[in-house]
């Protein structure tokens, strides 16, 4: 495809943009290509919007690693095709034709339907952090979104975890540890706490009197929102439990966290994984810590809470996550049916 000049003053490509001007995606922010020298410059924008967005946004590390993530497999793509030269030559139509050739290139290797939305959405967010900084214009905006199955129900069943707190709760180890895993657990199905709100847990953010946790730095952006978690009765028991187990062992003073380690200071996120490794092969019950978090609110809809109620104990930002989050198990639907009855 011939090279087309670029006006920065009406923000458009002579071609191949359609008639009539800028196609009803592009947004009016947009007043450059996205156009490089080589990959090595793309790589260092791609760096420098990833500091931008850890620095001045407040994105979590997460992010972070879901976009290097899905960049990389772009990026491997780019050279592997060897179509790199021509993505970053600026022109939207063969752009557009390359990321559904990376697409293609994922299916062809045998990545599921979610794996390949899951990299899709890490680059599309990404590139458009290059609109935001410099007007670039973000490629993946020309394509709709992969579709991908809907995702198997995350929750475990009632009884599932049961099992997991029973398990927890007659362990092999020191008191302290059997004490400290039950609680890790137990907060995140009673409480709902994501895996990092649960490492960044400090002992003045349990306030047994009140019955609530102060979630701080939780999800978002800007350094993530605060919130509060609310600490039900068998909840409180379990963290008296481990508070007594802590203080007994001398780690009361173990700096400010929680969850102590056995060295000075909280927990690591290693710990955590460790935890639920362990607890697969004594079970066989296969859960991860957003899995209970699921859990969670599927077990607050089976109590008949609000909706409106479980959105705000979630953390969500929206009715329709929460929804996303709530399983329905085999069995609650003839039982709301049964509720149906006429007198005749």
């Amino acid at each position: 495809m011939k090279d087309t000049p670029f006006s920065l003053s009406t923000g458009q490509h002579p071609q191949p943009w359609p008639a009539g001007g800028l196609p009803s995606f592009v947004q009016p922010r947009v007043t450059r290509p996205l156009q490089f020298g080589n990959l090595k410059r793309l790589d260092e924008q791609v760096r420098r919007a990833i500091r931008h967005a850890h620095d001045v946004e407040g994105l979590s590390e997460r992010t972070m690693k879901w976009w290097m993530t899905g960049y990389g497999q772009f990026r491997r793509y780019l050279v592997e095709g060897g179509v790199d030269r021509v993505l970053l030559r600026g022109e939207p139509q063969a752009q557009a034709e390359i990321v559904e050739g990376w697409i293609a290139w994922m299916r062809n290797r045998g990545a599921q339907h979610g794996t390949v939305r899951a990299y899709w959405c890490a680059v599309y967010s990404l590139f458009d952090r290059f609109t935001k900084l410099d007007g670039m214009w973000n490629p993946f905006r020309a394509l709709r979104r992969p579709r991908a199955a809907p995702a198997i129900p995350r929750a475990i069943a009632r009884e599932d975890a049961e099992r997991l707190l029973a398990y927890l709760r007659n362990a092999k180890g020191s008191p302290l540890l059997v004490a400290r895993n039950l609680a890790i657990v137990s907060v995140m199905i009673f409480a709902g706490l994501r895996r990092g709100e649960v490492l960044r847990l400090e002992l003045s953010d349990v306030d047994h009197a009140a019955r609530t946790i102060r979630i701080r730095h939780g999800k978002g952006r800007d350094g993530g929102k605060t919130r509060t978690a609310y600490i039900p009765r068998q909840l409180a028991g379990v963290l008296r439990s481990y508070e007594q187990e802590r203080a007994a062992t001398g780690r009361a003073a173990a700096r400010l966290y929680f969850l102590a380690a056995r060295r000075e200071g909280g927990i690591s996120d290693g710990a955590i994984r460790r935890l639920f490794t362990t607890i697969y092969r004594q079970t066989g019950l296969r859960v991860s810590p957003h899995m209970l978090r699921h859990t969670f609110v599927t077990m607050l809809r089976q109590a008949g809470v609000a909706d409106r109620v479980t959105m705000d104990l979630a953390g969500h930002s929206s009715l329709a996550m929460t929804q996303r989050y709530s399983a329905v198990f085999s069995g609650e639907h003839l039982e709301a049916a049964d509720h149906l009855s006429l007198d005749f």
